[in-house]
């Protein structure tokens, strides 16, 4: 007696894998497009910003103390 299974219909397990492989080379496709898209986007460093926003941003990222940030802060007002 033979009984019908519909995840056997001809292609097997192997139309599961090729579904499968397209649904990652497709979702693969969309990070990489929406990364290049994100990369166009402006950081402070583009934008106008004022000395103040870029002290308070260098102090931020560990890039100055805070010495030298009350320094920059007081020269700047």
């Amino acid at each position: 007696m033979h009984y019908y299974n519909p995840m056997m219909n001809g292609y097997g397990y192997i139309g599961i894998l090729m579904a499968l492989f397209w649904l990652a080379i497709t979702v693969l496709i969309v990070v990489v497009a929406l990364r290049l898209l994100n990369r166009n986007t402006p950081t402070p460093h583009d934008k106008n910003t004022d000395s103040i926003d870029i002290a308070k941003l260098r102090y931020a990222k560990g890039e100055i103390t805070k010495e030298q940030f009350e320094e920059l802060k007081k020269d700047l007002t």
